[in-house]
């Protein structure tokens, strides 16, 4: 079933529809961070999924709003090196919301992907 898409003109817009999806689709007892951009950044946003400050998803808006990304399965573990500037995460098109709400996708995520985890090193 196709729903319509969001069509906001602003990042500030897309940023409060992304907290109203977030309110939706967090369990009750997680907590979310959002981080206030300087102009031309990205909007973040740091979901703590438990008592575990250490174990968090990370969602990223970059300006423009084209896709979601959302941080999953990552670790710090290891000597630094290239693997920890390649991160792990899923991309939400946009467009794809018109199968799918954003809230519907961050519950599959939640579910189904392992958070980050930091602390490891």
């Amino acid at each position: 079933m196709a729903h319509p898409i969001p069509t906001f003109e602003t990042d500030d817009e897309w940023a409060s529809y992304v907290e109203g999806e977030l309110r939706v689709a967090l369990p009750t007892d997680w907590r979310c961070l959002r981080s206030i951009p300087p102009d031309g950044a990205a909007a973040t946003w740091e979901i703590l999924p438990g008592a575990d400050p250490d174990d968090w998803f990370g969602i990223e808006m970059p300006p423009g709003a084209k896709n979601f990304i959302i941080f999953c399965g990552n670790t710090d573990a290891g000597i630094g090196g290239p693997h920890l500037l390649a991160q792990q995460a899923r991309v939400v098109p946009r467009l794809g919301l018109r199968l799918h709400p954003l809230r519907d996708v961050l519950k599959w995520v939640f579910t189904n992907c392992p958070p980050n985890m930091r602390g490891l090193s």
